[in-house]
């Protein structure tokens, strides 16, 4: 029952809500109509907006409604919008799809659009996304890069559009190219192998791997090199995952910077497989919808697991009863290959970076 209390019973309701998360389409509990409609009516923001998430969850009509009205509102607050948009995504609203489209190509609410989209199973989603990257649109480039690796077709479709030359492989983190390994797809596999560089190359390989690249990143050589360079190539490979200077993820250790020692820093970019911690291990999530999470969980509960995606702009909460399969990777989060791809400046722009004690200006 209820609680009479509003402050209580606001309580009760964002912890049922928060409970729910990540299930949808669950049945309706015989009395939830009643208790709804009262629920609907309250004074209070917070009881209406948990009452209607949970609502959504029972996929009640008149929830539903109110939650694609709200998203189709310019003028309503952007986090309530937000948070509606990843609602309806949650549950794969086949409605608010066209609206989801339309919002991600303008506006304050193109990122959110963009990580929603991964929900659907669509053709409209992979062009348009793919479009973004060419187009060199900061904004959301990193985040349709991140939905595009999250289906095999779009993945295809990301592979083939750098083999037109519509943008270069170094769109491809090392994160990403981890992700789409996971789909266990040969020909995807021969591609990323080609263009992307070898995955648990041999001992002698790496050994060979590490004196070349001691060949040009003698520090006479790496203090010539461009830290603001260096500093974006971080964020887009490192940063996704590690923490340097405070920006960056929350999925691996946070780095501390001044790293001079070229020996340390090549044995652990080359060879992040050599100890794994168990709190780092890639786990690689197959939905029943088609859709593939790579990350490592940060908990985990009888009905949901949380992931910590790279990439992600939050973690992914899934629910266990549409997870087709589960797999624990032997390797590191940290996939080798980081350096593949990069030319040799970028690289030694990269290492300087590493070796800075505090934010460069």
């Amino acid at each position: 029952m209820l609680a009479a209390n509003d402050n209580l019973r606001a309580t009760l309701l964002s912890g049922i809500k928060d409970g729910l998360v990540g299930q949808n389409r669950l049945k309706e509990p015989a009395t939830w109509p009643k208790v709804y409609a009262e629920l609907a009516k309250h004074p209070s923001n917070e009881v209406r907006s948990s009452a209607r998430q949970i609502a959504v969850t029972f996929g009640n009509a008149s929830a539903l409604d109110q939650l694609r009205a709200t998203l189709l509102n310019p003028k309503a607050p952007v986090p309530e919008r937000a948070r509606v948009l990843a609602n309806l995504a949650q549950i794969h609203d086949k409605e608010s799809l066209p609206a989801i489209l339309a919002l991600a190509k303008a506006g304050t609410m193109r990122g959110p659009a963009v990580v929603a989209l991964g929900q659907y199973d669509d053709p409209r989603i992979a062009p348009l996304l793919i479009q973004f990257i060419v187009d060199e649109d900061k904004g959301v480039r990193s985040l349709a890069l991140n939905t595009l690796a999250g289906r095999a077709e779009s993945s295809r479709a990301l592979l083939a559009a750098i083999d037109a030359g519509k943008f270069k492989k170094d769109v491809l983190s090392a994160p990403l190219a981890s992700k789409i390994r996971g789909f266990n797809d040969a020909k995807m596999n021969a591609w990323l192998e080609k263009n992307w560089g070898t995955v648990n190359a041999s001992s002698e390989a790496k050994t060979k791997a590490i004196a070349n690249y001691k060949k040009f990143l003698g520090t006479n050589a790496i203090l010539s090199a461009d830290v603001k360079r260096g500093r974006e190539l971080f964020r887009g490979s490192c940063g996704l995952c590690h923490q340097l200077f405070g920006t960056g993820g929350e999925i691996g250790p946070h780095l501390t910077g001044g790293y001079t020692d070229l020996e340390y820093l090549l044995q652990n970019i080359m060879d992040p497989n050599a100890v794994i911690g168990k709190d780092y291990q890639l786990v690689y999530i197959t939905l029943k919808d088609g859709s593939l999470q790579a990350g490592i969980i940060s908990a985990e509960n009888e009905s949901t697991l949380t992931l910590k995606v790279p990439g992600a702009p939050a973690p992914v909460v899934i629910a266990k009863d549409q997870i087709k399969t589960r797999v624990v990777s032997p390797n590191s989060l940290m996939p080798e290959g980081l350096l593949n791809g990069l030319e040799e400046p970028d690289v030694r722009s990269l290492f300087l970076y590493l070796r800075q004690t505090s934010e460069p200006k």
